[in-house]
């Protein structure tokens, strides 16, 4: 599974920071559009996106004799609520069946409470082998194997009960 990296453009500072300027966004792209023109390689839309006016022009020069460029920066992804939105009542369902295989199926470990059964995914997901519990919550979302902390695990179970 590959990861799919987001990009977009930035208008950076000669010391490495953005300006707080509200077209920023508008900027950096005009700015990406003369660099792409005046290396041959624009045309068709980028020329569209060019400054259209004086002040705009004049605007821009400005900008790049202060030393400010175009990078293209990684966008954030919020993957806090795919996460958490992974951990489904079957998935639940099917480690509770795998620590029930490993304990025995006895009475304590039916009534195993729920800080047992967080230590117990956080140990399987800290192992250096692998296992099944690791190969489901990779199906699951590949970003559950890093979720080795068992509180985390716990507030999981926590929010199904709610």
């Amino acid at each position: 599974m590959t990861k799919e990296k987001r990009e977009h453009l930035v208008l950076v500072g000669p010391l490495g920071k953005q300006p707080g300027l509200k077209d920023q966004k508008k900027i950096a792209l005009q700015i990406h559009c003369i660099e792409l023109n005046s290396s041959c390689r624009g045309g068709g839309i980028s020329t569209l996106l060019l400054p259209s006016n004086a002040l705009e022009k004049k605007r821009i020069e400005k900008l790049l004799g202060r030393g400010y460029v175009v990078k293209n920066v990684a966008t954030r992804c919020n993957q806090r609520k795919v996460i958490r939105n992974a951990v489904s009542d079957s998935l639940l369902v099917a480690l509770a069946e795998e620590f029930l295989l490993e304990k025995g199926i006895s009475p304590r470990a039916k009534a195993a409470p729920v800080r047992e059964f967080s230590n117990w995914i956080s140990k399987q997901l800290q192992s250096n082998q692998p296992n099944h519990v690791q190969s489901l919550l990779a199906k699951a979302n590949p970003y559950l194997v890093d979720r080795t902390s068992p509180d985390w695990w716990r507030k999981q179970l926590a929010q199904r009960k709610k």
